[in-house]
C-alpha cells in the first residue's frame, strides 16, 4: 500500500481561502488533514457533510453559530469546537470574519490519539476546553500569534505528533477494520465479528465506541463519499449506473438517503456546489 505523503493543497471561493495540509506517515493514521478556513464570507450559511470524521475547530476570528440538522438549537462557536461523528450534515452560519485552524481525524484516530469514548460526543457539539481542558485553550492562543497559514498547520500537525507516543499496539488492527468498513462491500454482521475476533454484539460496542457510529452507518457514509468522488468526475452523471453500483433499490432510495445525510438532492449538490464538496476533492 502507497505511504501516503505530506501535501498542501488550497481552494479559493466565495471570499474564503481554504488551505489543507496532508500530513506523512506516521500521522496519517490517525488524522486525516489538518485545515485552515480565513476570509470575509460570500455566504450566510454552510454545510459540513458527515465524512466518518471527528472533527476539532479552534475560531480565531469573529463568533459563528452551528446547528445539527437533526436538532433545532444552535451551538455559538466563538473559541473551540469539538464535533462527533455524524449521522446528517452540519450547518456552518458563518461571523463577518471567519477564520478556522482545524484538525478532522481518521475514523478511529480520536479515540486513539486522544483516549476518549468517541461515542460520547457522537451527533454532538462541544466547547473542546470543556472535554480537552486547558491544553487547548494554550493552543488557542498560541495559533492566535501566527498569521501564515502554513505555519498554523505545522503547529496543529506538530501538537498531534506529540500525541503518537500514548498510542498503543492496536493501532494497525483498526486500520485493518477501517479498511475493510469502506471497500469491503461483503462485509456483513458475521464477517466483522470474524475480522474482529469477537462476538457480533461485542463488536458492533467496539466499533461504537472507537468511532462513534455503528459500522452499518460507517459504510452509508463511506459510500456516500464515493458517490460525491463518482459524481464529481463527470458534469452528467449517469443516476441508473450509479445507484446499481452503490447497491441502492431505486433512484428514489438512493435520493432519500443522499438527501438525509447532505440536505440536498445529487443534483442540487451539482448546480450549487457546495464548498465540502469541493474541498473532499482536493483531499
Amino acid at each position: 500500500m502507497e505511504v501516503p505523503t505530506k501535501k498542501i493543497s488550497r481552494l479559493q471561493k466565495d471570499g474564503m481561502t481554504y488551505t489543507i495540509l496532508k500530513p506523512n506517515f506516521p500521522i496519517c493514521s490517525y488524522v486525516d488533514h489538518f485545515m485552515v478556513a480565513k476570509g470575509h464570507p460570500l455566504f450566510l450559511e454552510e454545510r459540513l457533510f458527515p465524512g466518518n470524521k471527528v472533527e476539532l475547530f479552534v475560531n480565531l476570528g469573529s463568533r459563528n453559530e452551528c446547528q445539527l440538522a437533526t436538532s433545532n438549537q444552535k451551538f455559538v462557536f466563538t473559541d473551540t469546537i469539538l464535533s462527533g461523528l455524524r449521522s446528517s450534515y452540519l450547518r456552518i452560519f458563518p461571523g463577518e470574519y471567519f477564520f478556522i485552524a482545524g484538525i478532522r481525524f481518521t475514523l478511529f484516530g480520536f479515540n486513539q490519539l486522544l483516549h476518549i469514548p468517541a461515542n460520547e460526543i457522537t451527533d454532538a457539539n462541544y466547547c473542546a476546553s470543556d472535554v480537552l481542558g486547558k491544553e487547548i485553550a494554550s493552543m488557542r492562543q498560541k495559533l492566535g500569534e501566527q498569521s501564515d497559514d502554513v505555519q498554523i498547520l505545522n503547529i496543529l500537525e506538530q501538537w498531534m505528533e506529540s500525541k503518537l507516543s500514548g498510542t498503543n499496539s492496536i493501532t494497525k488492527s483498526w486500520q485493518r477494520i477501517s479498511l475493510s468498513l469502506q471497500f469491503d462491500k461483503s462485509l456483513n454482521q458475521d464477517s466483522l465479528s470474524e475480522l474482529m475476533g469477537y462476538s457480533h454484539k461485542h463488536s458492533i460496542q467496539l466499533v461504537k465506541k472507537m468511532a462513534g457510529l455503528s459500522p452499518k452507518i460507517i459504510q452509508r457514509i463511506y459510500r456516500l463519499n464515493s458517490i460525491f468522488d463518482q459524481i464529481h468526475q463527470s458534469p452528467s452523471p449517469d443516476w441508473q449506473s450509479i445507484c446499481y453500483y452503490n447497491g441502492y433499490f431505486d433512484q428514489s432510495h438512493f435520493i432519500k438517503d443522499f438527501k438525509s445525510f447532505t440536505g440536498f438532492t445529487p443534483t442540487e449538490i451539482l448546480a450549487q456546489k457546495p464548498k465540502d464538496f469541493e474541498l473532499k476533492q482536493l483531499r
